[in-house]
């Protein structure tokens, strides 16, 4: 019977996983990709009218981005992730709110907030590779790891899965104080973003991480996979953004104030995989992925023009 490892320590309960989330890593905006490129769009206290015209520029632009809101009555921030229009996902913390709260629940909250006077919104592009492998944060499954107690390999194990499957994702490198050391974002079997709280953006590359792990030794690794293999797979994970009508399973006023689940709790198990049950759908995974197969000396240049190409979608 093996042991589950997280990175060389026993796995946490539910209860003891819940306390260890605190400081600033309880902020719902530090769950998603901050800005790439220069000092986001900011926008102060919205009429109705001001907020639902911007919500619907960016669903009728199908803008790719995160939408950022924080009301200082309320006392509660949300982040909300969206791909081209339509939104990926969602979170929303509050001040006295044990957990957080996800997704559909969590973006009726977020509208609420905008009704407040003190609203603020924040905004800001971002790569549509890099929102799908933050995405897996809201909908992926666990990458299980339980033969490796070195925060190296444990990281090897999450990065090689998800190359060698060609699935998005994003590994955690978690430090003291359950507080984030960087994130580090995967998409068509390459590192896409590196992201440091301490340095920001760095080099999206393998060496890149290596440094963090080496800087940072006694780190703990959380993993995990977004079970989605082209575009269209990714939309059927979305909502509106203009509302929520297109949900089947649209949840009542009264569920969201029902006790939570500890956050993300799918996200940030490890637990046993048995990768010879893997590999006989490597094929059909390489079938039906982003990115068609290409040959490791491929340029940057030409690597991205297969990503555009990979994510024609028919309106």
């Amino acid at each position: 019977m093996s042991t589950t490892l997280v990175a060389g320590e026993l796995m946490k309960t539910p209860d003891e996983q819940e306390i260890a989330y605190s400081g600033s890593n309880r902020r719902a905006t530090s769950m998603l990709p901050t800005s790439q490129s220069g000092p986001p769009d900011q926008f102060q206290s919205l009429t109705k009218s001001d907020y639902q015209r911007l919500l619907l520029s960016i669903q009728n632009k199908r803008q790719s981005c995160c939408l950022q809101i924080e009301s200082e009555t309320n006392k509660s921030r949300s982040a909300i992730l969206i791909f081209r229009g339509r939104i990926l996902g969602c979170i929303y913390g509050k001040q006295g709110l044990q957990q957080h709260v996800f997704n559909e629940a969590a973006y009726v909250l977020a509208l609420k907030d905008l009704a407040s006077a003190d609203h603020t919104i924040t905004i800001y592009s971002l790569d549509e590779e890099l929102v799908i492998a933050a995405a897996a944060l809201f909908h992926g499954k666990t990458i299980e790891i339980s033969e490796y107690a070195n925060a190296q390999h444990i990281f090897d194990f999450a990065h090689d899965s998800l190359v060698q499957f060609n699935m998005p994702g994003s590994i955690s490198i978690v430090g003291e104080n359950d507080l984030s050391v960087c994130m580090v974002y995967i998409f068509a079997g390459k590192i896409v973003g590196v992201y440091s709280d301490k340095s920001g953006w760095t080099e999206p590359t393998y060496a890149a991480v290596r440094q963090h792990l080496t800087e940072h030794p006694g780190v703990r690794i959380r993993a995990c996979m977004l079970p989605a293999r082209n575009t269209h797979e990714v939309n059927q994970l979305t909502f509106k953004v203009s509302g929520i009508p297109d949900k089947e399973a649209r949840r009542r006023a009264e569920e969201i104030t029902q006790p939570l689940q500890p956050i993300l709790p799918s996200a940030y198990q490890l637990k046993p995989v048995d990768l010879p049950k893997l590999r006989p759908f490597s094929s059909a995974i390489q079938a039906d992925r982003f990115v068609p197969k290409r040959t490791r000396g491929a340029s940057l240049n030409s690597q991205s023009s297969v990503v555009n190409h990979a994510f024609a979608v028919d309106p």
